[in-house]
């Protein structure tokens, strides 16, 4: 497969990832939860205190557990937040500050449907969005978070009205959503430091982006698509006003990937590109990272009988260039996962083979580092949940032996 490598001087900057390890070594971490067939990892997250958070969901019995460990992964609490036997349990955790955290998730109590968004420490806060579908969350290291909703319920994809809550620092309570256009999906995204939402909306039209303003808090609409066929969109923001789009579309043979940059605060964005590369973009949405005047997306590529590979592709003031991981191992169909941008423009990827061994590798918007195994293990056949924050990464990988499910975070 070094056919497809291209080699790359990387300006990453180093998060310790987690050493290499045997599956005999990988036995030897203690697991923060073993259970049945229907136990399963929800979210990752760690603030900038470094320390991980994760909720484990029992699909059976419909019970959600917060898990919180210390610096060494070793648990400090394990409490039951939540007992959803119908509805649509949560399936993301973010950091929302040093160490506060967000989810949601939506509960049916008889023909009523209740939208309900999780923070604080132990995920104590509850805050009903009745009439709305919760699409992305996004969060800041000073506790600023935007919540991305959709009127009506959670099923379909048809058009419908898309608004923003936000909160300020310090954890308070979301403000009422605000309309900002229709739409068929999206995502959100927050200044890391800056005081700024901006929202990636893909519709029957093309893609567009709306920005709240700084002053009467208004939202703005640019549109920098006209693209019938785009899905998947993902959006990274810099503090400098550098914000950069990707979406994939529909062509004749499978997906490309597209993006879109506007490179300082009140520019237009550029024309949207194709980023070069002959693969096809698997049908999910891309991570973006956004770093002063780079831009970073980690995806992944299919290559037909070659396999299903990462790949990283980054640019500053020139051309996107891109970088085959095949020294990831060929990958499985859920392809690549990459931890959100929270308290830098850097993060980590994981990937399992198809043996059912789990690489990671160091990206950003400065590229990529190469992959290595963490995880000897050939019992991983789901995609791990990573998270990075405060320069620390962390992995949570779902091992099944049997009707044995073991859960491990390292």
């Amino acid at each position: 497969m070094s056919t497809f490598a291209r080699a790359t001087a990387l300006s990453l900057v180093a998060l310790a990832l987690p050493q290499a390890a045997s599956a005999d070594s990988i036995q030897k971490i203690k697991p923060i939860a073993t259970g049945g067939k229907t136990l399963e990892v929800a979210g990752l997250a760690t603030g900038s205190s470094g320390r991980p958070a994760a909720l484990l969901v029992d699909r059976r019995t419909g019970a959600v557990t917060l898990w919180r460990g210390n610096e060494g992964a070793a648990t400090v609490s394990r409490q039951k937040i939540a007992t959803i036997e119908f509805g649509i349990r949560p399936n993301v955790l973010r950091a929302a500050g040093k160490t506060g955290l967000l989810t949601y998730w939506r509960e049916y109590r008889g023909e009523r449907e209740r939208m309900i968004v999780a923070s604080g420490d132990r995920l104590q806060t509850r805050q009903r969005f009745d009439g709305y579908d919760v699409v992305d969350i996004a969060a800041a290291p000073d506790g600023r978070a935007a919540l991305l909703l959709r009127k009506g319920k959670a099923y379909g994809t048809e058009v419908r009205e898309f608004a923003v809550a936000t909160r300020g620092p310090g954890g308070r309570a979301f403000g009422a959503p605000v309309a900002i256009g229709k739409a068929r999906s999206g995502q959100v995204a927050v200044g890391r430091t800056a005081d700024t939402v901006t929202a990636a909306l893909v519709s029957a039209s093309g893609v567009t982006v709306a920005e709240r303003a700084t002053v009467d808090r208004s939202f703005t609409r640019a549109a920098i698509a006209d693209d019938a066929h785009a899905s998947n969109v993902a959006l990274g923001v810099g503090d400098s006003g550098r914000i950069t789009v990707a979406w994939t579309r529909s062509i004749v043979g499978g997906r490309q990937l597209v993006a879109a940059t506007r490179r300082a605060a009140g520019a237009a964005f550029d024309a949207p590109a194709a980023v070069p590369v002959k693969a096809a973009a698997l049908d999910q949405a891309p991570t973006v990272y956004v770093d002063g005047k780079r831009d970073g997306i980690v995806w992944a590529g299919d290559f037909g009988a070659a396999g299903i590979w990462p790949v990283v592709s980054s640019r500053g003031s020139g051309a996107w260039k891109s970088y085959f991981r095949t020294d990831s191992s060929a990958a499985g169909r859920e392809g690549v996962a990459a931890s959100e941008p929270f308290d830098n423009a850097f993060g980590i990827a994981a990937t399992t083979s198809k043996s059912g061994r789990v690489k990671t590798a160091n990206v950003g918007s400065g590229g990529s580092s190469r992959f290595r195994t963490v995880n000897g293990s050939r019992d991983t056949r789901t995609l791990p949940r990573v998270a990075a924050g405060g320069s620390k990464p962390w992995i949570a990988v779902t091992e099944t032996r049997g009707k044995r499910t073991t859960i491990r975070i390292f």
